[in-house]
């Protein structure tokens, strides 16, 4: 006890290996826009994504898995929702889908993940996720997923599992949130525990933790253009303990780009170390040829209440943006 109860004085002298240490050990996730507003992951974070269904929130965790792998770190992605092997299928995929279409010669065929996971995608993509699987090996080796098993999966399991791999690991992926065991009658209160045990693991391991959730359908009447964090399913507690929260929306009223890509906007609404971020908007291009959010973005603010969003000219994006670095180099 007298351990945890210490001077101010003292603890002074820890500040400055702290700073050393989360610079050290800082982890971009890759996707410039996220990586810009939160300022990558840092030891102890814990990091919310909310999503409503089918919107992409395991494909938003696939691709910083691998961007975080292919940076040599440690990454444990666990797998509550999906079926045994599909974040590997994803992966596959995504890299074969690439390949496929950067072919000038590619066959006339027009490929989709759910004929691939159905079985009834042409033979003559084979010879790409062939490829795929012995490209995409070598760059699997950080990543390890756990997968729910039929016996379910509750909070002392992950805590059990964080206590055996949490000397190899950098980061720690959960989706998501709802699929923990909840035997209770109270989910609200089971799901604050959870919250806060998961909040425990950040702590005590220093490792980050990005934990996804769902958020209750969008009711286009009473409901902004980007949820906020009032959005999640359940108890408000579980904003309260996140140190940073990410949103993630469709544009619903995206004007036709092409079939393969698709407006996406995000929004850190939460950031416990710059809250004068979190009142941006993040306009993503997700392309489904290359399978990935491009790398530029455009900045919105939220008016009236949220339910319109007024994009800022170049020239007024925050410091904080690498498109306001564009700017002052000359760059568009």
């Amino acid at each position: 006890m007298e351990d945890e109860i210490m001077r101010s004085s003292d603890r002074v002298d820890l500040v400055v290996g702290d700073i050393d240490q989360r610079k050290k050990n800082k982890l971009k996730t890759g996707i410039a826009f996220i990586d810009d507003a939160m300022g990558g992951l840092v030891d102890e974070d814990l990091v919310l994504v909310g999503a409503a269904s089918g919107v992409g929130k395991t494909d938003l965790c696939t691709l910083i898995a691998l961007n975080a792998s292919a940076q040599d770190k440690g990454v444990f992605f666990f797998c509550l929702e999906a079926s045994q092997n599909e974040i590997e299928s994803r992966i596959i995929y995504k890299k074969a889908v690439d390949m496929f279409y950067k072919d000038p010669d590619r066959p006339n065929i027009r490929p989709s993940y759910d004929s691939f996971m159905d079985g009834s995608l042409s033979s003559k993509f084979l010879i790409y996720l062939e490829k795929a699987v012995t490209d995409q090996k070598k760059d699997l080796v950080q990543l390890r997923t756990i997968y729910k098993n039929f016996d379910g999966y509750d909070i002392s399991t992950f805590k059990r599992h964080v206590e055996v791999v949490k000397k190899y690991a950098d980061l720690l992926i959960v989706d998501h949130l709802q699929y923990f065991d909840t035997p209770g009658k109270n989910e609200n209160l089971e799901m604050t525990q959870i919250m806060k045990e998961i909040r425990g693991v950040s702590l005590k391991t220093g490792i980050p933790i990005i934990l996804v959730s769902h958020l209750r359908k969008r009711d286009k009447r009473n409901d902004g253009v980007v949820p906020d964090v009032d959005s999640f399913i359940g108890t408000s507690n579980l904003v309260k303990i996140a140190t940073k929260i990410l949103v993630v929306v469709p544009n619903y009223a995206q004007k036709k780009i092409d079939n393969q890509k698709w407006e996406t906007f995000m929004r850190v609404c939460k950031n416990r170390y710059s809250q004068a971020k979190t009142r941006y908007v993040g306009k993503l291009i997700y392309d489904s040829t290359k399978g990935c959010y491009l790398p530029d973005y455009s900045l919105f603010v939220p008016h009236k209440g949220g339910f319109q969003l007024i994009e800022l000219d170049k020239n007024q994006y925050p410091s904080w943006s690498r498109r306001s670095v564009y700017a002052k180099l000359g760059f568009s």
